[in-house]
């Protein structure tokens, strides 16, 4: 089953709304490198790594991530999201969320 929540961003260039997806397979935050591109977010550099993917995929090479201020369902966030093509998918919310979200995971 799939989990997702509406995201409003804003960045330098535009603001709008977007639907994340709720993974609690990743381990990270990630957002689509369009994304980024779109709301003119400034990127701080990382060394690239290779993400998994919570079906066993290595797909996503991670080069990058914005400090992004959004608002999830009606709370705000503040968090660090890695760039990536995504496919489908714009934003996935990991583990750090669902952290933040709830502490006390039961």
């Amino acid at each position: 089953m799939s989990v997702f929540v509406s995201v409003s961003v804003s960045g330098s260039a535009a603001s709008t709304t977007y639907s994340a997806l709720i993974d609690s397979g990743t381990t990270i935050n990630l957002v689509h490198k369009y994304v980024v591109l779109f709301l003119g977010l400034t990127v701080q550099s990382h060394p690239r790594f290779l993400t998994t993917l919570a079906d066993g995929k290595i797909v996503l090479s991670c080069s990058g991530y914005p400090s992004l201020s959004c608002t999830i369902t009606g709370v705000s966030y503040r968090g660090t999201f890695f760039v990536t093509l995504l496919g489908a998918q714009l934003m996935i919310l990991g583990m750090p969320y669902l952290e933040w979200e709830n502490p006390v995971m039961d």
